[in-house]
């Protein structure tokens, strides 16, 4: 008996463990790509902006 609950305990602790790391794995990507996004918006706001200061110039 003292076995099972042992070997359960084992097993659901590898359990979370994987899914824990599969959710950060998940969440470096997302982050990756929102920065990534993030990054060409603001280089083509200030592109814009610095396209209009040149021209009204």
């Amino acid at each position: 008996m003292i076995k099972v609950i042992l070997c359960s305990i084992i097993v659901s602790g590898l359990v979370s463990l994987s899914i824990m790391k599969f959710h950060m794995r998940m969440i470096e990507k997302w982050m990756d790509d929102f920065f990534e996004k993030e990054q060409d918006y603001i280089t083509g706001q200030l592109r814009k902006h610095y396209l209009r200061k040149e021209d009204g110039e």
